[in-house]
C-alpha cells in the first residue's frame, strides 16, 4: 500500500494510523530517497513524502505522478493520498495525478480532521479562525468534476448517501467532497464508500486514514516492534513553525522544564550570514548543556511575529522558510554532533526532512501516536538510526503537546 503525502509530517502523521494497527509501514524522508522503491520491501505500507506544497500546481502534478509510477506499477496498489488539513499546497492538481496514473474515474475526500479542530460544513472547512471553501479549493486545479455531499445527507445513513453518490456520478460529477463535523461522520463516509466497486482514490487527513487503517489491518500480518537507541543523553526540540499555537507550545515547555527556548535570529539568515545564526544558536545550547540541561529547545525568531495562514505563499517567503530550514538542519547536526541526544522533536515537515537529509536517515518507521496528529517513530539509517523522533504540524495539539512529547521520549527512552 501507498500513502502519498505533499510534506513529512503528513506522511509520518497518515503512515502512523496504519502502524497503531499493526501495519508495518516506513515513511520515506523527501525524493531523493525514492529512487528504488525496492528499498522500501519488507514494509506493507510505504508513505511517500513527494515535498511539493511549496511547488506550483504544474510541478506539484509531476512530482505526484512521478511518485505513482515509480511505486505503483501494479495497478492493484492501494494508494490513499494524504492531503493538509486546511488544504495548503495543491490538494487538486495533486488529486488529478494520482487518479490519472491509477486509471480512477471517482475520488472521494474527507479532508476534515475532527480530532484536530478541523472540520467542514456545508463545504466550507473551518480550522481555528480560519475558513477555506473546500469545494472551491480543490475544484481550482482539477479538469474532474467536483462536488460537495454535505452533512444531513451524510447523517440521513449510508443507504441514503450511497444512493446520492449513485445519482450523482450519473451525472458526470467524478470527485465527492464531503462535510464532516466528527469521526462518526468519517465512518460513515468510509464505510459507505468502500461499498464502491469502480476503481476509485481516498483522499484526505490522517483523520479518514484511522478508518482506511482498520480495514487494511485485516487483510495482513502484524508488524514486529521496532527496535530503538537507548542511549542517555538530552531531548532535542527545534522549529522553524510560525504558527501561534507552536508559540504556545514552546513557552509552555520552557516554563515545565524550567529552561529558556534558544532563538534563531531570522535576520541572520536574510542577509545570508546563516553560519552566524547557526554558530549562535550552537554555543548557546552547548551553554545549557554545560549548566546541566536536559532539555534543548530552538524556535525561529519569526515564530514571535504575528502570522497569518495562507494556501498558498509568495515564492519569496517559501524561499526564506526553506533557507530557515536548511540553517535549522545544520544546528542540529552540528548539536548531535557534539552532546549526547536521546531523542528529537521536529515540527514542521521541511525542517525535519532538512534534518533527515543532512543526518543521513533514509526513513522513519513510525511507532505511535503521542496525540493526534502528534506521531513518534524511529529514524532509519545514518546518524540517527534507531533515535526516536517526535514530528507534528506547527497548527496541531494543545499548549501542552511539546511538554507531553518531550515526557514521552524520556519515559520511552527509559522503558527501553
Amino acid at each position: 500500500m501507498i500513502v502519498i503525502a505533499d510534506d513529512l509530517t503528513g506522511a509520518n502523521d497518515t503512515a502512523v494510523q496504519y502502524r497503531k494497527y499493526g501495519v508495518s509501514s516506513i515513511v520515506n524522508v523527501g525524493l531523493s530517497s525514492m529512487q528504488n522503491p525496492e528499498q522500501y520491501s519488507g514494509y506493507e505500507l510505504v508513505s511517500i513524502n513527494t515535498d511539493s506544497r511549496a511547488l506550483s500546481s504544474a510541478e506539484a502534478y509531476k512530482a505526484v505522478h512521478d511518485a505513482c509510477v515509480s511505486f505503483c506499477a501494479d495497478a492493484s496498489v492501494h494508494v490513499y493520498k494524504k492531503i493538509d488539513s486546511v488544504l495548503r499546497g495543491n490538494p487538486g492538481s495533486e488529486l488529478e495525478a494520482v487518479m490519472d496514473v491509477m486509471h480512477c474515474s471517482l475520488a472521494f475526500v474527507a479532508p476534515a480532521y475532527p480530532e484536530n479542530g478541523r472540520v467542514v460544513h456545508n463545504g466550507i472547512l473551518t480550522a481555528a479562525s480560519n475558513k477555506i471553501d473546500a469545494v472551491k479549493t480543490i475544484a481550482a486545479d482539477m479538469k474532474r468534476a467536483v462536488a460537495a455531499v454535505y452533512l444531513d445527507t451524510i447523517r440521513a445513513g449510508k443507504n441514503v448517501l450511497f444512493t446520492y453518490i449513485q445519482e450523482n456520478i450519473k451525472k458526470g460529477v467524478q470527485v465527492f467532497v464531503f462535510d464532516t463535523l466528527c469521526d462518526d461522520d468519517l465512518a460513515c463516509i468510509y464505510e459507505t464508500v468502500s461499498a464502491f466497486d469502480a476503481p476509485h482514490v481516498l483522499c484526505g487527513s490522517a483523520g479518514l486514514a484511522v478508518h482506511d487503517a482498520k480495514a487494511v489491518a485485516k487483510r495482513v500480518q502484524p508488524a514486529i516492534a521496532s527496535t530503538v537507541s537507548s542511549k542517555p543523553g538530552v531531548i532535542f526540540a527545534l522549529t522553524a513553525s510560525r504558527n501561534v499555537e507552536t508559540r504556545e507550545q514552546i513557552k509552555q515547555a520552557a516554563k515545565d522544564f524550567a529552561t529558556s527556548y534558544i532563538v534563531m535570529d531570522k535576520k541572520h539568515i536574510i542577509a545570508h550570514n546563516a553560519d552566524v545564526a547557526v554558530a549562535q544558536c550552537v554555543a548557546a545550547a552547548q551553554e545549557q548543556v554545560r549548566a546541566g540541561a536536559r532539555v534543548l529547545i530552538v524556535a525561529v525568531s519569526s515564530l514571535f511575529e504575528d502570522f497569518h495562514m495562507v494556501l498558498k505563499d509568495s515564492e519569496t517567503n517559501y524561499n526564506i522558510a526553506f533557507e530557515l530550514s536548511v540553517s535549522l538542519g545544520k544546528i542540529a547536526q552540528e548539536v548531535i554532533d557534539t552532546i549526547e541526544v536521546a531523542g528529537i522533536v521536529c515540527f514542521g515537515g521541511d525542517t525535519t526532512m532538512q534534518l533527515c537529509r543532512q543526518m543521513g536517515v533514509f526513513g522513519i518507521e513510525p511507532v505511535t501516536e503521542i496525540a493526534a496528529g502528534t506521531p513518534m517513530g524511529i529514524c532509519i539509517g545514518g546518524k540517527l538510526d534507531h533515535l526516536p523522533v517526535v514530528t507534528k504540524s506547527g497548527g496541531f495539539g494543545g499548549a501542552s503537546v511539546l511538554t507531553d512529547a518531550i515526557h514521552f521520549l524520556q519515559n520511552y527512552k527509559n522503558a527501553k
